[in-house]
């Protein structure tokens, strides 16, 4: 198994949870169950023979062109990805930066409008790009942590995935989620941390010893701990996942990652069921638990990747990666 078979099980895992959960993400867990039978829902909605995908698969992928991009143009990281995001907000309808030009720009899958995120648009149609220190608002929506996973892949990873999440959301609990969802995709990827537990433990050490300081990461941590302390008992189920909340927020939709793939670290299929199935932010939850699970295991179910609407770019944006990492 290579580091670059879990960069493409990383990215087929996000878009896999994102579809699975796409179709009910609006849904509570008795429409669902009403809807789907009294398992939920146990693989993804097909549309023209195709899973379709949300923003956040769409947004991930604009991350990974926006490394890219200031990779081969020797620009700064988070600068590369402000750019691709204002690519995809072009791709929404919101003809901002016609001058700017990505490959993804004109992909026709990348043009269709998936209930895009109010903060993610609000943020980047507002002319400036928000950071740590000059944030644009207090958003702890989860719209930083789910397009989040490609920093993962390359050294830096807490740092760039707050400052990439930043970009938009300026709460630390939109941030730091990502942060910590960045750090964990690099110590699945390029090895020698242990367990799934272990990873997620020494990503949760590492971004509670950098980011300390702020009056949120108390909060943050509590939550992840609570998380891994539930899964070692698989506690409650989707009583667990209503612990943790409803995803919407960054840290609540990290959080039931965190519970779902250590609940189900080698079986995808198992952990994205459990992710999506509940009252929540079902396209979130379910894609960065993918994103967990196919960084860590490097495997993914090829019976629903065949499927997914997003096929042929994943294999394209990882072609285009294995050049430069």
């Amino acid at each position: 198994m290579t580091s670059f078979d879990r960069i493409k099980a990383c990215l087929y895992g996000g878009a896999l949870g994102d579809a699975l959960g796409y179709a009910v993400e609006f849904s509570s867990w008795d429409e669902i169950r009403a809807a789907y039978g009294e398992k939920g829902i146990l693989e993804p909605e097909l549309t023209g023979g195709k899973a379709l995908i949300s923003d956040d698969t769409q947004m991930t992928l604009f991350t990974a062109e926006g490394m890219l991009t200031a990779k081969e143009n020797g620009t700064d990281l988070t600068d590369g990805i402000y750019q691709a995001y204002l690519c995809w907000l072009d791709t929404q309808g919101y003809m901002t930066s016609p001058e700017l030009v990505c490959a993804l720009k004109d992909d026709p899958v990348m043009r269709h409008r998936r209930a895009p995120g109010n903060t993610c648009v609000g943020s980047l149609l507002s002319g400036r790009m928000g950071t740590i220190a000059q944030p644009l608002n207090d958003s702890r929506g989860c719209g930083g942590v789910m397009r989040s996973a490609p920093l993962g892949f390359i050294s830096g990873s807490l740092e760039n995935g707050v400052r990439s999440a930043a970009v938009t959301h300026g709460s630390p609990l939109g941030w730091l989620p990502a942060g910590m969802l960045s750090d964990m995709v690099f110590r699945c990827l390029y090895g020698g941390y242990g367990s799934l537990r272990e990873i997620t433990e020494a990503s949760l050490s590492e971004t509670e010893r950098v980011y300390g300081g702020y009056d949120e990461t108390a909060a943050f941590c509590s939550l992840m701990r609570q998380a891994i302390d539930m899964s070692l008992s698989h506690f409650g189920g989707r009583d667990a996942i209503l612990a943790l909340g409803e995803g919407w927020t960054g840290h609540e939709a990290l959080a039931i990652a965190v519970y779902c793939a250590l609940c189900y670290p080698t079986d995808m299929k198992s952990a994205l069921i459990a992710a999506v199935n509940h009252d929540g932010d079902s396209d979130s939850t379910g894609a960065v638990t993918g994103n967990i699970v196919g960084a860590y295991t490097g495997c993914y179910p090829a019976d629903w990747a065949g499927k997914i609407e997003v096929r042929e770019e994943i294999e394209d944006i990882c072609l285009r990666l294995s050049a430069i990492i």
